[in-house]
């Protein structure tokens, strides 16, 4: 017999490393693609709730203001905060980088932080979004001031499992 017990149990741990290793490389690609759809999903729940595709064009122009107490737009506002609070989960269970987000909602959250109540800064239930919302905003406004090149840099280490 060519192959002695040792070769042979050389094969078998051999044969369990690579196995282990392609199973490992396919699961950190399958989880990579998972929080990636949970990121577009969580993107497209936010984009399509009635208070943005309602007031986009206010939005973008400046002109919407939040002066007046109006319980249908305050509802779509809630939508709205709940959203971002979904986002902001996913990006504390690590499944969307902060770079992602800031690409993703950092205009949205500059348009949004300015329009938020006394109220809704100081609601406890609401904190989880709220400081999202003032991050994104801090960091859209310093992506806002890098150079075309430094952005690149930046996008270059959107990751979606780190």
């Amino acid at each position: 017999m060519i192959f002695n017990t040792i070769d042979l149990k050389d094969i078998g741990v051999f044969l369990a490393l690579v196995v282990y290793a392609t199973n490992s490389a396919w699961h950190y690609r399958q989880l990579t693609v998972d929080n990636a759809l949970r990121f577009i999903d969580a993107h497209q729940k936010l984009v399509d709730t009635k208070f943005l595709s309602e007031n986009r064009d206010k939005l973008e122009s400046g002109d919407f203001h939040r002066d007046t107490p109006n319980g249908e737009e305050d509802k779509k506002f809630i939508e709205l905060l709940r959203a971002f609070e979904q986002i902001a989960l996913l990006q504390k269970a690590k499944a969307i980088p902060k770079s992602a987000n800031t690409y993703m909602f950092g205009w949205i959250a500059q348009q949004i932080e300015p329009l938020l109540t006394e109220e809704e800064k100081d609601d406890c239930y609401w904190v989880v979004a709220v400081e999202f919302i003032k991050n994104m905003k801090s960091l859209a406004d310093d992506l806002d001031k890098k150079t075309d090149g430094e952005r690149v840099q930046y996008f270059q280490d959107i990751n979606f499992y780190k």
